[in-house]
């Protein structure tokens, strides 16, 4: 007995997938944002049952206005694109049953024009293309999802629409639209897209598609027979009118699947293998063609591809020239009135930390890319920390840090970031926000966690702020032990500025204990002892494990530690031992260079260590030293390719 496809989710961190695992979903191992360079993989999953359960339908958006008349879709909340320079993307499913709605039976995604041929030419025309490239403004690869269904098809109905007043009724009443405007490559004009409707019947299909872009070419089709859309596919472009033509005669061969073909490059390949590429551009004439970041020289087009024989000409436009700015706002909306525009940040100027004001008892994020967040979490009672996490990147999107505040009881006590899964593997105690700080930029995957214990080394969050510049973290470090660094470069990776989060403690705080690891064994351990990792390792930028620094904070400054060292030789070593200090017995250089280890001692009536950081930007030793910050000039990775970082304390 055949099982159906009846679930469907998308993974973009390893701890989605480890979920969805647990969840009983079975995991389509082809990367979604393939070719991009992003650091994060996204993945498909799925689940099977019975047919009574079977989904039937899936569909793409790639703006807010898309999702109108969706109202019987479920939406996977995850974006496609996540860790991409790519528009947000999310796919959505129903398990509609009607006269135009066929079970799934597969699943498969395909990269390459090879596979995109190999799924068109399947002898009994069961699968079918998702017609939306899931790497959209993403560059890489253009990746599709193809969906088995459990019989043969042809197309029967074809309709345009040049809003989305109609989007509902079409929907229910079996129509399936591909989810890529024929204006998608163009500033101007409106969002256009083709519909149709499947058949198992084969009396019941269309025949023959066509196109015409030339008043000739017209007026040929009409008096072959052809029916017209009244809807003209290159709408307020300022380009030539382009129709979309069909027809259906007896005996004739049948439409059994209808695409755009975004990637011309793929032309003949698709003509070789037997495929009819209706060969006239649906763009023509466009004077404003939209221009990836990505692009250098760039030649868009909009084919329409179906299964029977049609002869027609070849042509595509050109892209010359830089991409235009919006100048009214420094912040543009994906679509306005049907323009595809990029988020353009014109005010690109460093900013300077913005302190929240109130007690912070809830984290969460946003990216610009996604209005529909900051409307929810201002909905929701979250306030914006108004400070660009991707400062300096150069990338479209801008990530924002929001809170909450409330009542004591509900107060957070600890903040962490991770990097990599083995990160994340000990987190348990913690509440993930699940999304990636680094969205939109070239750096890997980045998540912030928190965590509501309470215990002996817990103090509650006061206020938050973030900082870009290096006389900020001065301020925050110098400010009589109250704001504490989460120690890690909220754009590791991506370049532009250093940003860090820091948490204001309702009590001042001294540094009371310290270790360090080299493996993650022991990490939930430690952090189920009010252990605080400092989430960089010493040994960032170099081959060696990972190894972490760790500390617990006291409001007691009778048990604070009074100093803290390092050594990188064994004279410095002998030199500590021999002036009191205690060792922490881990190789902070551990698989690397020479030796390196920590140090620290607690001698009544000397100063307390308030604050403990990783000086990732050797450049503002200087600037810190200056302001009575001690910096430990010792090279944590010292005799290594890797970055070079120096302790401070405060």
């Amino acid at each position: 007995m055949a099982l159906y496809i009846t679930d469907l989710a998308i993974s973009t961190t390893y701890h989605e997938e480890e979920g969805l695992k647990n969840q009983g979903f079975s995991l389509l191992k082809i990367n979604l944002n393939e070719g991009t360079g992003a650091g994060n993989d996204n993945y498909v999953w799925f689940k099977r049952g019975d047919r009574a359960n079977a989904i039937t339908r899936v569909q793409v958006t790639y703006h807010s206005e898309m999702e109108t008349g969706m109202d019987k879709f479920i939406k996977l909340e995850r974006d496609i694109n996540t860790g991409t320079t790519g528009v947000p993307i999310h796919m959505w499913f129903s398990r509609a049953i009607g006269d135009f709605d066929n079970p799934i039976l597969d699943l498969a995604v395909t990269t390459e024009t090879a596979g995109e041929v190999n799924y068109m030419k399947k002898e009994r025309g069961e699968w079918e293309k998702v017609g939306c490239n899931l790497n959209l403004d993403a560059g890489g690869k253009h990746v599709y999802l193809w969906v088995k269904r459990e019989k043969p098809f042809y197309i029967c109905d074809v309709i345009a629409t040049v809003d989305f007043q109609r989007d509902q009724e079409l929907f229910s009443t079996g129509y399936t639209r591909v989810d890529e405007s024929t204006n998608l490559t163009v500033q101007q004009g409106k969002d256009v897209f083709i519909w149709y409707r499947r058949t198992s019947e084969q009396v019941k299909a269309l025949s023959a598609l066509n196109i015409s872009i030339t008043p000739e070419k017209y007026a040929e089709l009409k008096r072959l027979g052809y029916d017209r859309l009244e809807v003209n596919l290159n709408e307020n472009t300022g380009g030539s009118p382009a129709y979309l033509w069909y027809k259906s005669l007896p005996n004739q061969d049948k439409v059994k699947r209808l695409v755009l073909l975004l990637n011309w490059r793929c032309v003949e390949q698709y003509k070789a293998a037997g495929i009819n590429v209706i060969e006239r551009n649906l763009n023509t004439g466009n004077t404003t063609p939209y221009r990836r970041a990505d692009a250098t020289t760039e030649l868009f087009m909009r084919e329409l591809v179906q299964d029977a024989a049609v002869h027609v000409v070849f042509e595509v436009c050109s892209v010359e020239g830089e991409e235009k700015r919006p100048k009214d706002s420094a912040l543009h909306c994906l679509h306005t009135a049907g323009q595809v525009v990029r988020h353009t940040d014109i005010n690109s100027g460093r900013s300077r930390f913005t302190p929240a004001v109130t007690p912070s008892v809830l984290l969460g994020f946003s990216s610009f890319y996604l209005s529909q967040e900051e409307d929810v979490l201002k909905t929701q009672g979250f306030t914006q920390i108004n400070v660009n996490l991707n400062e300096g990147t150069g990338a479209a999107n801008k990530n924002f840090l929001w809170y909450k505040k409330g009542e004591k009881a509900l107060a957070i006590t600890r903040v962490q970031v991770t990097y990599n899964r083995q990160m994340e593997s000990s987190m348990k105690e913690f509440t993930m926000i699940d999304k990636n700080i680094n969205t939109g930029t070239s750096g890997g995957p980045l998540y912030m966690w928190f965590s509501k214990a309470v215990g002996e080394f817990d103090i509650p969050i006061m206020d938050v702020a973030v900082t870009t510049e290096t006389q900020d973290e001065v301020s925050h470090l110098t400010a009589r032990g109250m704001w504490e660094n989460v120690d890690c470069n909220l754009n590791l990776g991506a370049g532009g500025n250093y940003v860090y989060a820091w948490m204001k403690r309702e009590n001042p705080f001294y540094i009371c204990d310290v270790t360090a690891t080299t493996t993650y064994d022991n990490h939930q351990e430690l952090f189920s002892k009010g252990f605080t990792r400092v989430d960089i390792s010493t040994n960032l930028g170099a081959l060696g494990q990972d190894v972490f620094i760790w500390y617990r904070k006291t409001s007691d400054s009778g048990k604070g530690l009074s100093a803290l060292n390092i050594s990188t030789n064994p004279e410095q070593y002998e030199e500590l031992k021999r002036q009191g200090y205690h060792v922490v017995d881990v190789n902070l250089n551990e698989n690397t260079g020479p030796s390196v280890y920590l140090w620290y001692n607690s001698v009544p009536g000397q100063r307390k260590v308030q604050g403990l950081f990783l000086l990732l930007d050797w450049r503002s030793a200087d600037t810190y030293k200056k302001s009575g910050i001690n910096v430990i000039e010792r090279n944590l990775n010292t005799g290594k390719q890797g970055d070079t970082i120096y302790l401070c304390d405060v």
